[in-house]
């Protein structure tokens, strides 16, 4: 499980430099919130949300590597509102509304059509059209994420619009919708589509979908500039639109919902057609509205079947009926192909009537946004709008830069403009870049010295070439400015001084064979021709204007750094170089140090010296990561396209930084740069696909090849700092994300946790970021004195990764830093309570070897999981309860620390579900849940699947069912119940891991399954085995399991366990290991359930002496050890049963008030002893074991018995000579009740005197008063 944390630098919207391309916007049906989704150039979606009758941008959503090509929103199979995304390249995401987490992720979807112009969604808000702005196009199913050829859609035009609709189901119509292509030269397109239907192929079981896909018809729409009257030629009769106007064409189409109108816009002009006209329909010959005048439209649509809206470049949106009764009316034109073979050259035509509208008074004015541009520039700006249900109308203005406007109407209309994330400080500096050191990924010898290499920091680079130092998690304030360059900081990277190794001698190499390219660092079996890749090399330095082996500029003297008064190496602080770009391409080396005195870190920063080796900005820097014969190695990336190398050399106390050499005359911008020490060369990767490979001893350019060509050499850059892997998102510098391995983390905190490690680490910043501060000052002091860990300084959110390393960030809120992460969204929310509560409880389970304060931490570690599991919730406003489905997934975890969280945390977050809720989730799971058992059922049947199948497909219901019906018995249908328990049942046949999840699941909701367990023996039979085997760990937990059920079955059905058991002990297969397994489990049942088994203690003598029949000789002899220890374990359990060792007899009270004695000698019942009538409370052996003593507290009464072997009556194993009878007072206390159960066995007890001819007892009744006694008649 990965835990990534996003730290912001800068989160307003202004440093995310996103320029919007595309623009949606749905009420989600599962949050009931109006929701603004926004695609941009780089690839990122913006996710907006309402607040208080305004846009407040909310989540950052990342994959899309292009930009965003366009956007539909839809719903998928279980109601939740969705949003599909594809970029420019043909990769379709697939996002949830309500938080913004990626479900899907398909890298090549419609690659095959790319470049994509566009998407919209058709029909049932499922299928999904994406459009190119030449190629064919595609529908998407977006439930499936499979796609259907839409055969017939290559266009002669250039594409540039598309309308859909979906038709309604109260309308009777040909097509499931109905779709219109708009060419650039007005070429329509008009298509009909049924969506897919699965259906049997009759050689073969499998089934495809079938759908119908058709091309109604295709016409040329004009209307000049000069004329009145609109032309619709069919394209049949072959019209020519080149030498047309640009204008008489129109520039978008947009149909109405219920499928009966088009929207025609051109630029000064549009028009509304019936849709049945360009479907081949002239029947309707109703008058729809036209409109031409000197405004000049940008767009428009429908917002409902009556009314349009259109908005002009100055940013005035109008309205306007579909239908006017009375005004000017102009005609439009239908030329259609020659009906009749007569006359072939003359085209048919009809012509229809369109209502002239006139401009009335624009309802908005869209005002300039702080963006100082037009709000309908030539680049983009975009409007959307909607329609409630409630007939609200409302529309959203969005700018390039993300400045967002939101009307309402049905009421008096607000506006509300939104152009910043978060308030700033106009005369406070915002960083343009940021940088995190986490620390070395090795460790470093000296205990002080690891833990400082490891002090998590961040780096701030500002416009005016100044640094800051902050710490990442709060040690010191305030920060530490540096001026470093004379420009805006663009880009840095840091290298570690302690830990570098002292530069080794230069290593002789065989130098390069330029004649031949076998020697070459790009050999491979796979290019065996090297004459061949010679030539081609040679031809690609001609063609690019290079040498045929330039040279590195030469070096200059080498800036010497000293550390005055002290060595390099010391344990108490650690210093690393910081390498900064500028804009004007000058090269900042700055020393940073961290000094550790008193527990206390003290930073400091000194500039040593700044290279000018670009004449454009530096746009990457990249650092070894290893020594070589020439240092480590610092290699700059400029714009100009040309790369700068300089060489770290330490000796001793001295720190050699140096010009090393120059990489100029790349054809391309550089992406990427790697390193390659085994044959002393540089691999430069550019933007036209060629590799340049230079030699690093002779400085010169040594070929030249195709990319694909090159063995990939593993970067030396690693951006992996032990369990944390850091990422900084392209174009968003202000933006790191920390993504934690959680087991990897734990295991490494809790090598630290036992070592009594107390400084920083870099794993501790994780606990630090799920912890909320600030809410109970004693936990968060106790948090400082035991954890040593503070609050983050930066601004931080807890991100959400998705498929194919897809992200989704939301943003922080400054005056609520750390409670705010709770308020994002039920998968965070479920996410970092897993993480929080396993680590506690991880730890918990870890003592400090030595440490006088274990006991106080263990406390510590109580109170964290108490205040985040049970008073956040309840003190937090807008608290988002965590996902079941996102704890769900964890509780089949192959991690049990994991797994056991994911359970303990559903328990409470079900039992704080309010009622309605409540039904409502377990309705949904039920249906999911029936739903996936027929599909498996389909293919194969759930007895011949596999476990981790079924897991894979039906453990996050399994889960939530069985932990519902255990706290609310009553949500669960019987079907359902029945269902799980089967499910359950089976999988205890399954991997150790499954089988403990599934018998745990079995004990907890035992009372619910109990029902639908028909085959109890079988199940006792099968779970026996599974507490045998404990060779490690994981069985060892599947033994605990398994004996937890078999005893939570044995409290629900005593008898018939107990004869089970009689049934396999007596049974003559059985093993050894077997029957001990038997005797365990039923003394572990007894010593659990003692007042329960108390009844049913005859039963268990029985079946222990199943083991001693003396006819099984073999039997009794194995068995003999373990079935006394057994019996052993009764007497002194409770009073009344007692052993006679002399004698072999066991006596036995009952609840019936009946004694039984029995002999072990021959395994058998051997005297009943009838008188009392009401139960046994104790009984006692004489020393000679020829007499009994008994007593029954609820009668208050002793009986003595003469047991004497002998005469008939013992032969009938029958006898009922008591030779004695006492009845005693009643106790005061016990008068009007008798005394319970459990007091009587704790309490009630014989002593005999231990002299060896004394006949005295004593009684201990259960109020724990003594009487004296005797055996003497």
């Amino acid at each position: 499980m990965e835990v990534p944390v996003a730290i912001w630098s800068n989160c307003s919207l202004k440093s995310l430099r996103l320029d919007i391309s595309a623009a949606c916007m749905k009420m989600c049906n599962d949050t009931h919130a109006r929701t603004l989704m926004c695609g941009t150039k780089n690839g990122g979606i913006l996710l907006f949300r309402v607040e208080n009758d305004k846009w407040a941008l909310k989540t950052l959503l990342l994959r899309h590597k292009t930009a965003i090509a366009g956007l539909a929103v839809g719903n998928n199979e279980w109601g939740q509102s969705i949003c599909v995304s594809v970029s420019i390249d043909g990769a379709i995401g697939l996002w949830l509304m309500a938080d913004g987490r990626c479900l899907e992720w398909h890298e090549n979807t419609a690659a095959e059509i790319a470049p994509i112009q566009g998407m919209q969604m058709v029909c049932n808000e499922r299928y999904a059209l994406v459009f190119s702005t030449q190629g064919r196009m595609l529908m998407v199913d977006t439930w499936r994420m499979m796609t259907f050829a839409l055969p017939g859609t290559n266009f002669s035009q250039v594409r540039i619009d598309v309308g859909v609709t979906e038709n309604r189901k109260f309308v009777q119509h040909d097509y499931d919708a109905y779709l219109i292509s708009l060419g650039l030269e007005g070429m329509i397109g008009c298509f009909g589509w049924i969506q897919p239907v699965m259906t049997t192929i009759p050689s073969s079981t499998d089934r495809i979908p079938s759908y119908v896909w058709k091309e109604e018809n295709s016409w040329i729409v004009s209307w000049a500039p000069e004329a009145t009257d609109i032309t619709c030629i069919e394209t049949q009769i072959h019209p020519t639109s080149i030498w047309l106007h640009g204008d008489t064409f129109p520039i978008h189409v947009k149909i109405s919902p219920n499928g009966q109108h088009a929207l025609f816009v051109w630029k000064k002009k549009w028009a509304i057609f019936k849709r049945s006209w360009l479907y081949n329909d002239f029947t309707d010959n109703t008058t729809p509205c036209t409109y031409q005048g000197e405004e000049e439209w940008v767009d428009g649509d429908f917002t409902n079947n009556d009314q349009v809206v259109l908005w002009t470049k100055k940013g005035c949106v109008y309205a306007f009926p579909v239908f006017l009764s009375e005004g000017p009316t102009s005609n439009v034109y239908f030329f259609t192909k020659p009906t009749s073979d007569v006359d072939v050259e003359k085209p048919a035509s009809i012509a229809f009537a369109l209502r002239s509208a006139s401009l009335p008074e624009p309802f908005v004015i869209v005002p300039n946004c702080k963006c100082h541009r037009s709000p309908f520039s030539d680049t983009f700006g975009t409007i959307s709008i909607g329609e409630l249900a409630n007939s609200v109308l409302w529309l959203t203005f969005v700018c390039p830069k993300g400045c967002t406007m939101f009307w309402s109407f049905g009421m008096d209309p607000t506006v509300v403009s939104f152009v910043d994330h978060i308030s700033q400080d106009p005369n406070k500096k915002q960083p343009q870049i940021a940088h995190v050191i986490l620390g070395k990924k090795n460790q470093t010898k000296g205990e002080k010295k690891a833990a400082l290499s490891h002090t998590p920091l961040l780096v701030h680079g500002f416009d005016d070439g100044h640094i800051t130092l902050t710490p990442m998690i709060g040690a010191w304030s305030p920060p530490i400015s540096l001026d470093c360059l004379t420009s805006a900081i663009t880009c840095m990277h840091h290298m570690f001084i302690n830990t570098m190794e002292t530069t080794a001698s230069p290593h002789h190499t065989s130098p390069p064979l330029y004649e031949g390219y076998a020697d070459s660092p790009t050999s491979s079996a796979r290019y065996p021709s090297t004459e061949k890749l010679h030539k081609i090399s040679l031809l690609l330095h001609k063609l690019q204007h290079h040498q045929q082996t330039p040279k590195a500029a030469l070096s200059p003297p080498s800036i010497p750094v000293h550390f005055p008064q002290e060595p390099v190496y010391q344990d108490n602080q650690i210093a690393f170089l910081l390498f900064t770009g500028s804009q004007e391409g000058s090269v900042g080396v700055s020393q940073l140090t961290l000094r550790l005195e008193n527990n206390v870190v003290t930073p400091s920063a000194k500039l040593l010296h700044s290279f000018t080796r670009h004449i454009k900005p530096i746009v990457k820097i990249r650092v070894s990561s290893t020594s070589s014969c020439f240092g480590y190695l610092v290699a700059c990336i400029g714009a100009d396209q040309m790369v700068s190398i300089y060489s770290v050399q330490i000796d001793q106390a001295t720190l050699n930084v140096a010009f090393f050499m120059e990489c100029p005359g790349h054809s391309d911008q550089i992406q990427d740069l790697r390193w390659d020490f085994r044959t002393n060369h540089l691999f430069v990767d550019c933007a036209d696909g060629l590799t340049y490979i230079w030699g690093l001893q002779t400085g010169v350019l040594e070929r030249m090849v195709p990319s694909s060509m090159v063995d990939k050499v593993k970067s030396e850059d690693s951006a992996i700092v032990g369990p944390v892997e850091i990422l900084t998102p392209a174009r968003l510098p202000n933006l790191h994300v920390l993504k934690y391995e959680l087991r990897d983390t734990v295991e490494r905190l809790q090598q630290l946790w036992l070592a009594s490690e107390k400084y920083p680490a870099v794993e501790m910043t994780l606990l630090s970021f799920a912890l909320t501060w600030m809410m109970d000052e004693r936990i968060d002091s106790l948090v400082y004195r035991f954890l040593d860990i503070h609050p983050p300084m930066s601004p931080y959110s807890i991100a959400i990764t998705g498929p194919s390393g897809a992200l989704t960030i939301p943003l922080p809120e400054v005056d609520h830093p750390h409670s705010s992460k709770w308020k994002n969204s039920s998968f965070v929310s479920a996410q970092l309570l897993l993480a929080l509560v396993t680590m506690c409880t991880s730890f918990m389970d870890e003592k400090r070897k030595e440490d006088e304060d274990a006991e106080q931490l263990q406390v510590l570690w109580s109170q964290l999981i108490t205040q985040h599991m049970v008073c956040l919730p309840e003190q937090l406003e807008n608290f988002e309860e965590p996902s079941l489905e996102v704890l769900a997934a964890c509780g089949f975890h192959e991690w049990e620390a994991l797994q056991m969280a994911s359970r303990l945390l559903l328990h409470g977050v079900i039992k704080r579900l309010p009622p309605e809720t409540r039904s409502t989730k377990a309705a949904e799971y039920m249906t999911r849940f029936h739903c996936e058992v027929q599909v498996l059922e389909k293919d194969g049947g759930l007895k011949h699947l596999a476990p981790t199948l079924i897991i894979s497909r039906l453990g996050s219901m399994l889960v939530v069912l069985s932990i519902m019906g255990t706290c609310f018995p009553g949500e669960l249908s019987p079907t359902s119940a029945r269902q799980v328990c089967e499910i359950l049942v089976s999988l205890l046949q399954g991997p150790s891991g499954m089988a403990c999840v599934a018998a745990e699941l079995l004990a907890k909701g035992l009372l619910l399954f109990r029902p639908h367990l028909v085959d109890l023996a079988q199940l006792v039979v099968q779970l026996i085995p599974l507490t045998l085997d404990a060779s490690d760990d994981e069985k060892k937990r599947l033994k605990q399991a398994a004996m937890r059920l078999l005893v939570e079955l044995g409290t629900c059905e005593a008898s018939s366990v107990l004869t089970v058991l009689q049934h396999e002990m007596s049974s003559s297969d059985r093993t050894y290991p077997y029957r001990e397994g038997v005797l365990i489990y039923l003394m572990t049942w007894v010593n659990i359930q003692y007042l329960l088994m108390v009844r049913h203690i005859p039963a268990v003598v029985e079946t222990i002496l199943c083991c001693l029949d003396p006819t099984k000789p073999d039997r009794r002899k194995k068995c003999l050890a373990m079935s006394t220890k057994c019996l052993h374990d009764l007497v002194k359990r409770f009073p009344m049963v007692d052993f006679h060792k002399t004698t072999q007899r066991l006596a036995v009270g009952t609840m019936e008030g009946v004694v039984l004695l029995f002999d072990l000698r021959t395994a058998t019942k051997w005297r009943v002893l009838e008188g009392h009538t009401t139960p046994i409370s104790a009984v006692q052996f004489r020393k000679d074991g020829a007499m009994l003593i008994s007593y029954s507290s609820r009668d208050a009464s002793i009986r003595w018995w003469n047991i004497t072997p002998g005469g008939i009556l013992s032969l009938l194993k029958v006898q009922q000579s008591c030779v004695r009878h006492l009845q005693l007072a009643p106790l005061t206390q016990h008068l009007q009740r008798p005394a319970e159960l459990h007091k009587v066995i704790q309490s009630c007890r014989f002593r005999i005197d231990t002299e060896d001819n004394s006949s005295n007892v004593w009684l201990t009744r259960e109020d724990e008063s003594i009487l004296p006694l005797n055996f003497n008649i």
